[in-house]
């Protein structure tokens, strides 16, 4: 079976834009600002001249080979849940959002921890949603350590994977603690990892102390990482998509090699995600094309590069779930389930990144089904073909009675849960619902019957104590 696949570029335009990248790497160089990572650029033979390095060629095609072409991912109980690499796409929520709106009452407000844990007992019900971020930026707990509430939470809440940020080297040994302590040490972690990190540089070429503290720690302790870029075309990136997506894959690829030169085989997941800043209004956009095509021609040369890639779906400018939202969610999905994108996140993301939506995040995660069953491609054999049926049944015939059609419709056919597929009449005679109406009694469902599997008591203490170490030390600075 030929599955649907979606591969923007020629051959001949990958090796274009692989070359400028590289040419990048070794003619423009980049800006690194931590002398470790300096260090161990010079050693492995970099032109360095104070903070500027150029990287050669022959290294980063070096690293190409060692990074590993797959990633396994384990959840918190040690089963096995990802494969990132290869053809392999799975999904989950966003991170950052600063608002969110309340489950409950559907109002704007501050992200509160307690909103984490919905999220992730949301995600944990859902069958779709592969992974857990926290979908926000928590307000009501110690500021200077609200990335470590969030892991906290995540990790007491569901046992499926986490993908999660630190705002700095400090708190990142905090959250290493933590899967450490949930695993029963570090070399069980590294055995069984069930957390990738993000990081990411400053566009462009330009990788600050901060970026460089955590990508060295996550490489010394063996913790998968990501590393994307955040860039925007016009302003941080050429206008065009081909350069944007040249400097975008050169950025990564720092990432790439620095970790690589801790240790060989460092896992790693890269990304080159940007898009236009809008001459019109001066705003950064999630509601765009550019975004999709640049991720899904990323995804096309990391593969070709036998190195796992980070995409982008479910994120979206509007306010509200409305006809803007549910057309740039899908059109996201779509287009990264086709690229194969490996490690898809932002299920959820509203308001240009601002707000989070649980709700949003359901209906993701029905556009994330939808893409995989249209991905799945058109199955040719005997048994598909029916030609035997067809034949029985003849002109002017009717298949619903073949038992054909009964071994078989469930399988081929998909079956939208928030789609209402009745009459008008019979729609009004079940009180009017839309589909935003179904996916709100869905999310509030699982809200209140929804019990995943928590973490055990002794683990849950662990992880208490290593919170409170980090609020007595922010006591302390006080």
């Amino acid at each position: 079976m030929s599955a649907f696949k979606l591969d923007p570029l020629t051959r001949i335009e990958e090796d274009l834009i692989l070359d400028a990248a590289l040419e990048i790497l070794e003619k423009t160089g980049v800006f690194v600002q931590t002398e470790k990572a300096l260090n161990l650029l010079r050693d492995a033979g970099c032109e360095i001249d104070g903070n500027l390095v150029k990287i050669k060629r022959g290294l980063t095609e070096r690293c190409f080979k060692s990074a590993p072409d797959y990633i396994e991912i384990y959840n918190r109980d040690g089963e096995h849940a990802m494969s990132l690499g290869g053809e392999n796409v799975y999904y989950g929520p966003g991170v950052t959002c600063p608002y969110v709106f309340d489950p409950y009452t559907g109002e704007r407000k501050e992200a509160t921890k307690q909103f984490v844990k919905d999220v992730a007992t949301v995600a944990d019900a859902l069958p779709e949603i592969d992974y857990l971020m926290s979908l926000c930026l928590v307000s009501d707990v110690t500021p200077l350590h609200a990335d470590l509430q969030e892991v906290h939470a995540l990790l007491s809440t569901s046992p499926k994977p986490i993908v999660t940020w630190a705002f700095n080297a400090k708190n990142l040994k905090g959250i290493v603690e933590m899967f450490h302590a949930v695993s029963g040490g570090s070399k069980q972690f590294a055995e069984k990892p069930f957390a990738v990190v993000y990081n990411e540089p400053v566009s462009p070429l330009t990788h600050p102390t901060d970026a460089m503290e955590k990508l060295l720690l996550l490489a010394e302790h063996g913790v998968p990482s990501i590393y994307s870029t955040g860039m925007k075309m016009g302003v941080s990136s050429p206008a065009t998509l081909a350069g944007t997506l040249a400097l975008g894959l050169a950025d990564s690829f720092v990432g790439l090699v620095i970790s690589q030169l801790v240790k060989e085989g460092t896992p790693i997941v890269l990304g080159a995600s940007g898009g236009p800043l809008d001459m019109r209004t001066m705003n950064s956009t999630y509601s765009n094309p550019e975004m999709s095509m640049l991720e899904s021609a990323a995804s096309q040369i990391y593969r070709r590069l036998g190195i796992p890639s980070f995409g982008l779906a479910g994120a979206t400018d509007g306010k509200s779930m409305c006809l803007q939202e549910s057309a740039d969610v899908t059109i996201q999905c779509l287009i990264s389930t086709l690229s194969r994108s490996n490690l898809v996140h932002d299920f959820g993301m509203t308001d240009t990144g601002m707000t989070g939506s649980i709700d949003m995040m359901v209906f993701c995660a029905e556009l994330a089904a939808i893409s995989k069953f249209i991905s799945k491609g058109i199955e040719v054999n005997e048994e598909t073909l029916a030609l035997d049926v067809i034949h029985n049944v003849g002109p002017g015939g009717m298949f619903l009675s073949e038992k054909h059609t009964y071994r078989n419709f469930k399988s081929s056919f998909f079956f939208p849960e928030y789609v209402p597929r009745i009459t008008y009449d019979k729609w009004v005679e079940r009180g009017e619902k839309t589909t935003k109406d179904l996916i709100r009694e869905k999310t509030l469902k699982i809200l209140k019957e929804h019990q995943p599997v928590a973490i055990s008591a002794g683990k849950k203490e662990l992880l208490d104590s290593i919170l409170e170490q980090y609020a007595k030390s922010e006591d302390e600075m006080k």
